[in-house]
């Protein structure tokens, strides 16, 4: 990229003050408006003519952490995030608008509050299989764990969670399962939730215990041990409910999304009650390809069907 960067900061009053735009080239300055329309973000650091490291994130916030994860990782060596149009063409973030996206201004409604770490998600997914977590290679693959833990444990809307503060997702998170688990809202109590929450017997876990704990796996065990898991598996879908009596929240989003004025994040967070939420998160579980526009100091989003 062209151009040069002020080297004092002047008091931030949007993504970028009045007085840094003007002492920007105009090539910076279209940059910056393309990478808010990005779909993707990647961290990327190149060791050597063959061997690079390149991590995808749906945000900007994500990316940096990434990026700031992977020099950790390599002391010495700075790695670049970069910024990926609808089109494929890579943008390569200022080092100001990363710095930025990890310290979002307060005075923003679209304000971002501070993603959770890799170990949290890890923690998350273990409230969600009852037992320890262990600690994951990264925060994308904590992240893929969580999602797919959740999904396979019928929690709705599991994206919400990782946009919350971490307590108070994880207080959302043993809420959640308590209504999966006795099919109705619990009742409010002042007790604290416990740290621990009790699970039905999982079949496959069950399973699984007892194929460690044989001495003899012949094909009569094995036969056994399959036809267990089935059975529990045909069981559990006969207790599945056969409709639901409205949308569910990110239904309720998505909606939003598609409207032909938009949506803001308030918008969004007034519909559903979330504390916070991710858009693009939303928009990728939806099927929707995003689009946002500054109007103002508030972003508008616009969702349209894959």
């Amino acid at each position: 990229m062209c151009g040069y960067m002020a080297h004092t900061t002047p008091k931030h009053t949007d993504e970028w003050s009045t007085e840094m735009k003007r002492k920007m080239h105009p090539a910076d300055i279209a940059d910056r408006e393309r990478i808010a329309e990005a779909v993707e973000f990647t961290a990327f650091l190149r060791l050597g003519p063959h061997h690079k490291i390149v991590e995808r994130a749906q945000t900007l916030a994500d990316a940096a952490l990434l990026a700031n994860h992977i020099e950790d990782q390599h002391p010495g060596r700075k790695a670049l995030v970069y910024a990926v149009l609808v089109n494929g063409v890579s943008i390569p973030v200022p080092a100001d608008m990363r710095q930025a996206a990890l310290n979002p201004a307060t005075e923003d409604e679209d304000m971002t509050i501070k993603p959770l770490s890799a170990i949290q998600i890890a923690q998350l997914t273990a409230i969600i299989t009852g037992g320890g977590y262990k600690r994951p290679n990264s925060r994308v693959a904590a992240i893929k764990r969580f999602m797919k833990t959740a999904v396979g444990a019928g929690v709705k809307a599991a994206e919400g969670f990782l946009g919350m503060p971490f307590d108070k997702a994880c207080e959302e998170l043993r809420a959640e399962l308590e209504i999966l688990k006795g099919g109705g809202r619990p009742a409010h109590t002042n007790a604290k939730p416990s740290s621990t929450p009790h699970f039905e017997a999982d079949p496959i876990e069950d399973a699984m215990r007892k194929f460690i704990g044989s001495d003899v796996r012949d094909d009569d065990f094995m036969r056994d041990l399959f036809r267990e898991v089935f059975e529990a598996g045909r069981a559990a879908r006969s207790r599945r409910p056969t409709g639901r009596s409205g949308p569910t929240k990110r239904e309720i989003a998505a909606n939003l999304l598609q409207r032909p004025e938009g949506c803001t994040s308030r918008d969004i967070l007034d519909a559903t009650g979330w504390p916070a939420v991710s858009v693009p998160a939303i928009a990728k579980a939806s099927g929707l390809t995003l689009r946002q526009e500054k109007d103002g100091r508030v972003t508008r989003y616009y969702g349209v069907p894959l």
